[in-house]
């Protein structure tokens, strides 16, 4: 008995030094947060950004930034080119103080929309004139195209922004879908970067995020960087604050997408368990429903990686018949079938960064996605940044 008690002891101490040594390695990326670099905005509109709202074909949000000493009054006019008729929407100023600086941020948000092409215009009153100018396009209810990108969290131009324009020219996406990391680190030359890259697409083609580990404040209570949730509104509450969770469900009439974070710890992820069972039940009249998360849960680098994640939904998307699990995170591209993850969906792992980390299963290099829906089928075809075709696959409606 005393032998195995020494044995016992000796395997607890060896696995608690291993532990110790494990969260020293790792402490530096879970905790260190970096202070934000001092900041001054330019004085004017900037930032414009176009993305989805709650109903993907028919709500559009658009959200823009100015200086905080600036004397202007943004208004924004929405035309229909077709017809000139013309809204003038409520605008919603939140002001944002961050480590480095503060800033206005605005948005508008446009419910039900018809067919058809759109210009839009925001105006500055001001001591002088200002007014920019830009032109949308919203699909019909039959067909929906999705462009899918991985992490972008570039830190310096990578080609992102030349990359971006083709596939804008290429395919003529309805809607831009990124699956988490959209920037490097929650500092506002980031976001700076993320804008000069997407400059050619953010203020026409709308796009959705999901939240991702780079998008928070690290430190022992982490939390995601408030100016994702301004930038992206579809995320913000019914009273529009700003969450603590970048969870948020966006549909058509035949399709759902539902967005989690996964960055939460164990706790919290739990009380998304819930949400997202109750969300994808509302949803069970749909014929297809995506469900978009950072970590995958099944990791492409190791059996041990996001167990808490795959604790936390698997069940739940397995018995609310989820078609497709897109994620990213580990910068590589693959590809599990249902039969693969035993659960009835696909589940795409997608990588659209220039960085790769560390070797994983699946194909290394930047790669991107394009869904093209309609109410009977799901047509997933995978390319390399050579748009050479590396996968493909249809889902039918049930």
């Amino acid at each position: 008995m005393k032998r195995k008690s020494v044995v016992f002891g000796s395997v607890a101490v060896i696995l608690s030094i291993g532990l110790i040594i494990w969260v020293a390695d790792r402490w530096k990326v879970w905790f260190n947060k970096h202070p934000e670099p001092a900041f001054v905005l330019a004085e004017g509109v900037q930032d414009i950004q176009l993305s989805l709202g709650h109903d993907f074909v028919s709500d559009r949000y658009i959200t823009w930034r100015t200086a905080v000493d600036t004397t202007l009054n943004p208004v924004l006019y929405w035309v229909d080119s077709a017809t000139s008729d013309t809204l003038k929407p409520e605008v919603c100023r939140e002001h944002v103080v961050s480590g480095g600086g503060e800033a206005f941020y605005y948005r508008v948000k446009l419910d039900s929309l018809a067919e058809g092409v759109y210009e839009y215009f925001i105006r500055c009153e001001s001591d002088g004139y200002e007014s920019v100018h830009y032109a949308t396009r919203l699909p019909n209810d039959s067909s929906f195209r999705i462009l899918v990108i991985g992490d972008v969290q570039d830190k310096r131009s990578s080609g992102t922004d030349t990359l971006v324009s083709r596939l804008e020219a290429l395919y003529s996406p309805d809607a831009l879908l990124q699956l988490g990391d959209l920037i490097e680190r929650p500092h506002q030359r980031y976001w700076d970067r993320y804008f000069s890259d997407f400059s050619v697409v953010a203020a026409e083609v709308p796009m959705a995020v999901a939240v991702g580990n780079h998008d928070y404040h690290k430190g022992i209570d982490k939390y995601p960087d408030g100016r994702l949730f301004l930038t992206f509104p579809y995320f913000l509450t019914e009273d529009g604050d700003v969450p603590r969770v970048g969870t948020a469900c966006l549909q058509s009439a035949w399709m759902q997408i539902v967005f989690l974070d996964t960055n939460q710890p164990l706790r919290r992820l739990w009380r998304e368990r819930t949400w997202l069972k109750e969300t994808l039940a509302r949803g069970k009249e749909k014929n297809f429903r995506i469900v978009v998360m950072h970590h995958p849960m099944h990791s492409a680098k190791s059996v041990f990686n996001n167990l808490f994640v795959k604790a936390a939904f698997r069940s739940i998307i397995a018995e609310s018949k989820v078609d497709l699990v897109l994620s990213a995170h580990e910068h590589t591209y693959q590809h599990l079938t249902p039969e693969q993850t035993s659960g009835g969906y696909h589940q795409l792992i997608s990588h659209f960064s220039e960085k790769t980390y560390v070797k994983a299963k699946g194909d290394a290099g930047r790669h991107y996605l394009i869904i093209d829906s309609t109410p009977n089928a799901l047509s997933v075809t995978a390319k390399d940044v050579g748009h050479n075709t590396v996968d493909e696959f249809v889902v039918y409606k049930r």
